[in-house]
């Protein structure tokens, strides 16, 4: 990772919401943010952005029309846990485990018309393992998915 400072991920959460918003909206998809207070971590603030965005798209991509996407970040003791939530079409159990490896996509026939490479996932653990997080998810079919990403909090 180039150039870590501390930085607050709440205007970068702002921002992405800001620039997808057009996009969600465009298929009827409530984006919305919940992040009250400042939300400090040691990172690359550009690979912050890059791992928001592909969470945040992926969850407009694969949400259907006027579903939910929420966005989150809350303080938990020395963490910052991020959180993208849609109301999507899910992923099936046994993929689960297969999602970040490079170039799975899930197959779903109302995903097909889901343009990707396939990179998204593995790009975004590539960067939560850099700068010490984890990553977690939670996922049923027609119910939709959740990412949890814990980054330590600067101190």
């Amino acid at each position: 990772i180039e150039h870590r400072t501390p930085t607050d991920l709440s205007p970068i959460i702002l921002e992405i919401v800001s620039l997808m918003g057009s996009r969600a909206e465009r298929h009827g998809i409530c984006l919305r943010t919940e992040c009250e207070e400042p939300a400090i971590v040691l990172a690359d603030p550009k690979r912050m952005e890059e791992l928001l965005g592909n969470l945040v798209s992926n969850a407009i991509n694969y949400s259907p029309d006027g579903g939910d996407v929420i966005l989150k970040a809350e303080t938990r003791g020395k963490w910052v846990e991020l959180e993208v939530k849609d109301s999507g079409v899910g992923i099936p159990p046994e993929e689960l485990n297969r999602i970040f490896d490079k170039f799975y996509r899930v197959r779903h026939p109302k995903t097909r018309k889901v343009i990707g490479t396939g990179l998204g996932l593995s790009i975004v653990k590539g960067i939560v393992e850099a700068h010490h997080g984890s990553m977690d998810v939670e996922s049923a079919p027609d119910k939709g998915t959740t990412f949890k990403v814990m980054l330590p909090l600067f101190e």
